[in-house]
């Protein structure tokens, strides 16, 4: 795919004439970080690439799983498409890139695709852009990511990551956005990434020019550079934090040590539903007057009762099971069953838990411990 080269003007030009058929989200800046906002024409303009370093407090999962859908309708007791508007995210980051190629692997298989969610990814369109910058709990480098989209070409991983918690397949297996921008001086940069990329820059030819070789040079440094910033702010872990974790983590049922990392846990929930790639769901029947419907719903691995069965068994009736659990999913089940880590290093977690646990942490205590 091809990249661009256009000015802040003409790109803020571009997206009000997008108006007319979609809507617009962009991450706003609020009180510890960013949270996306509905765009209008008058705050286009408003949108500081500049300020949204890294990724927003919301993962992007919200978008295409509610917290709550009605997911049958009401006369006819079956699963039915409802209409979603045209919509265009801008500034999510690579983590929430890749989260979203496990969601759809999840919800657009073959055995069984999920109509809500495959009419929203399909009437989406993703503009995401490069980190500049890595909070404190940030650590995608950790798990094979990187800082960056990447199209196509999955990771690179070092020779440090060949033994690492992944058996099969690829982290970031094939990323989804369909334009990329970089952010140099006052241009963009714009990598074109699907086929409706390609459409939205040849419906606007004259605003973008062929990229300079300077210019896409000058990219490369940044990356690597943000690149060794993230990893430099994970040193303390990054020998231990995948190195063979998956192996150590199976064999690893010692309910001494989980007892002790889950101590802190107060079962809120927060870890899993910040969480890009969660997607447990319960479906709940209600009714309202004579109409019925099955409302789909976010579950967590975290709450007592998760696992229970109708007979009354529950392999995960204590805590420390459940807390376990995570990790087993995140590290050993999904890489697995699926060929794919369901963990990207967004530190969301780590700044959501209620009880300061620190993933990376726990993930160390446990190799450690072997």
């Amino acid at each position: 795919m091809s990249t661009y080269s256009i000015t802040k003007t003409d790109w803020d030009k571009l997206l009000v004439e997008l108006f007319s058929e979609y809507d617009l989200y962009s991450p706003k800046g609020v009180e510890g970080g960013w949270t996306y906002q509905l765009l209008t024409k008058d705050n286009i303009a408003q949108i500081s690439y500049e300020s949204h370093k890294y990724c927003s407090i919301d993962p992007l999962k919200i978008f295409f799983s509610p917290v709550k859908e009605t997911v049958t309708d009401n006369k006819e007791e079956e699963v039915s498409s409802k209409s979603s508007k045209k919509r265009v995210i801008v500034g999510l980051k690579s983590c929430d890139l890749a989260a979203l190629s496990i969601l759809d692997r999840v919800f657009l298989s073959e055995d069984f695709i999920d109509p809500f969610y495959k009419e929203k990814r399909e009437n989406t369109i993703l503009m995401s852009s490069d980190c500049l910058d890595a909070k404190e709990s940030c650590f995608c480098t950790e798990v094979g990511g990187n800082p960056f989209p990447e199209k196509d070409s999955g990771v690179t991983y070092d020779s440090d990551y060949k033994s690492s918690i992944i058996s099969k397949g690829s982290l970031f297996q094939k990323q989804s956005f369909d334009l990329n921008l970089t952010l140099l001086d006052n241009e963009f940069l714009v990598e074109v990434g699907s086929e409706k990329g390609k459409r939205l820059i040849e419906a606007n030819r004259t605003l973008f020019s062929e990229a300079k070789k300077e210019a896409v040079q000058k990219r490369e440094e940044k990356r690597e550079g943000m690149k060794a910033k993230v990893r430099e702010r994970n040193k303390v872990f990054s020998s231990k934090v995948v190195k063979s974790f998956q192996d150590i983590i199976k064999a690893k049922d010692d309910s001494i040590l989980w007892k002790e990392l889950s101590e802190d846990c107060v079962e809120c929930g927060a870890c899993t539903n910040i969480c890009p790639t969660c997607h447990c769901f319960l479906l709940i029947d209600s009714a309202q007057k004579e109409k019925f419907f099955k409302d789909k719903t976010w579950d967590s691995c975290q709450f007592n009762g998760f696992a229970r069965m109708a007979g009354g068994a529950d392999p995960s009736d204590e805590l420390w099971k459940r807390f376990r659990n995570r990790y087993l999913c995140k590290y050993s089940y999904k890489p697995e069953n699926f060929g794919f880590l369901a963990c990207t290093g967004c530190g969301r977690c780590i700044d959501a838990c209620q009880g300061k646990i620190d993933k990376r942490e726990v993930l160390n205590k446990v190799t450690s411990s072997q």
